[in-house]
């Protein structure tokens, strides 16, 4: 049975991803990578966005540095956030 990592979109991302949260299925712990090749797969183009410089990455809200070979098991929250800007 797969287990399901979720998704969360924040800022921008949310309208370039078209919605705020997605659950995806996954036979196992996948990657950082993966999972953005997951995405693409479903949305091209979101992977390279998600991808940009600044673009921070909350794993299970926590604001971690991550490397693309960062593991993320089942069960997870992965929230992609963009810079944020003020004056």
């Amino acid at each position: 049975m797969d287990d399901v990592i979720t998704v969360v979109f924040l800022g921008r991302l949310r309208d370039v991803a078209g919605t705020r949260e997605q659950k995806l299925s996954v036979a196992s712990k996948t990657t950082l990578d993966g999972l953005l090749t997951l995405l693409d797969a479903q949305l091209p183009g979101l992977a390279a966005q998600l991808s940009e410089p600044g673009i921070r990455v909350v794993l299970n809200k926590v604001l971690r540095p991550l490397s693309a070979d960062a593991e993320i098991g089942p069960n997870d929250e992965v929230a992609f956030m963009p810079p944020v800007t003020g004056g």
